[in-house]
This record gives structure tokens, sequence and C-alpha cells, in this order.
């Protein structure tokens, strides 16, 4: 990221973990840092094909599973991060149009194009692996666990997608496998 990117994730974070995430960048080599974008990119093409899965489907549930475990590899587990990544996507609409175009070449997309159709392809795909979450734990659709939460967490797990869920304190932790993401 360039110094004005940086800068303008900052807000999105507390002090303490964008200390961590500017840590964790600074000590992850630059081919590891490669590594993990591609690894997004060809999970997002492999989710987005499935979007028409049930996402209860054990098929779903393995890329769901990917999705986690490759968002605990890149903020090193740490849930200050993860929330702070929450944050940021839940403004993605309102972020500079540099920064909207930078989110889309993280998934491989030409937003130079159409950057709308872009952004919406990136929430279809966020849209459905919290769809996947919410299955895996409740087995209720989104929309029926909805109406059954009073819970604000919980309505913002499931709107928000995967990211919500993956990273929000104390309910991530309450319900997280005691051996971690093993066996998911």
């Amino acid at each position: 990221m360039q110094p004005q990117e940086e800068s303008f994730m900052k807000k999105y974070y507390t002090d303490e973990a964008w200390a961590k995430r500017t840590l964790i960048r600074k000590q992850t080599s630059p081919q590891t840092l490669e590594d993990y974008r591609q690894k997004w990119k060809q999970l997002f093409l492999e989710v987005e094909a499935g979007l028409d899965l049930d996402p209860a489907s054990a098929a779903a549930q393995l890329l769901t599973r990917r999705w986690v475990l490759l968002a605990e590899v890149v903020s090193d587990g740490d849930s200050g991060i993860k929330a702070g990544a929450i944050n940021a996507w839940k403004d993605h609409r309102n972020w500079p149009l540099a920064e909207q175009d930078a989110l889309c070449a993280h998934y491989g997309l030409d937003s130079i194009s159409d950057r709308n159709a872009s952004m919406l392809r990136v929430e279809k795909v966020a849209k459905f692996i919290g769809q996947a979450i919410g299955r895996k734990y409740y087995g209720y659709s989104t929309r029926y666990a909805l109406l059954l939460s009073k819970n604000r967490l919980m309505r913002d797990v499931l709107n928000d997608g995967w990211n919500s869920f993956a990273t929000q304190s104390p309910l991530w932790e309450k319900i997280r496998p005691a051996n971690g993401l093993k066996g998911w």
C-alpha cells in the first residue's frame, strides 16, 4: 500500500490494532504478501463460481472454511486487526474511488471499465460467505436468522458477510470451535 492508502485505512483500526497490522506487514516478506494476494484472487473466483450453491452445502462450507482460514493467517489471528477490517468493509462504498479500485484489484477485478459492477461482485461474494457462516453455526437461512435475532451484533454479522462474523468479539470467541478452526 502507498502511504496515502495507509493513512486512509488507519481510521478504521484502534491504535493497537493498527500498530500490530503495520508490524505484521513489515515483517512479512514481499513474496509472502504476493502469495496472499494470489490466494485471495483465486479463492474469490472459486467462491464467485459457487454463488449458486446452497450456503449450507459441503462445497460452500469448504469454500467458507478456506476463506476464514486465509483471513486468520493474513491477520495473524488478531481480533483487533479483524475488527478494523470489518469497520473498513462496512464503509467501503464511501471510500475514495482509488481505494475502491484497490479493493477490486485485490480480487483481480477490473474496476476501470465498470467500478460498480466490480464492487457488486465483491459484495455478492462477501454476502455468500456470511450466509454460509450463518448456516454453519445456526442452521438457518440468513433471512430467518435475521428475524430471530434481536442481538445487534448478530444482525450485523448476518448482513455484513463473513468479515463481521469472523472478527467480532465476543460472539466469535464464544462459538469458535475449541480447537481453533480445525475440523470446521
